[in-house]
């Protein structure tokens, strides 16, 4: 399973673990930098600020790519965003160089509604 952010905004997360029916929670998110993840048609809008996961900028998503697939789990993230930020949590996704998701669910993070 790939988990992914996209950005047109703002989003910051600081805990991005999941719990798969296992004893221990996996982290996703180091808070040091983007091991593990890689981004696609934006990759310069994602960065690692004061341990959190900050993303900005036009439309891009970050692709997890750790090496443990996740299929029934529980997903817990910590997140901030900032007024009239739009943007997400991709699950079940594929990665693609470019263009919105064809494949996968998505939470979303939009504060443009005001």
């Amino acid at each position: 399973m790939k988990f992914l952010f996209y950005s047109l905004s703002i989003f910051m997360a600081s805990i991005f673990s999941v719990h798969a029916g296992e004893s221990n929670w996996v982290e996703l998110f180091n808070g040091k930098n983007l091991k593990g993840w890689k981004a696609n048609e934006n990759p310069g809008g994602f960065r690692v600020e004061n341990g959190l996961l900050v993303c900005s900028g036009e439309r891009g998503h970050l692709f997890y790519e750790g090496n443990k697939p996740f299929k029934n789990f529980e997903l817990i993230a910590e997140i901030k965003t900032a007024p009239f930020a739009n943007s997400g949590i991709f699950f079940h996704a594929s990665p693609q160089e470019k263009g919105w998701l064809n494949k996968g669910y998505e939470v979303q993070v939009n504060n443009t509604y005001y």
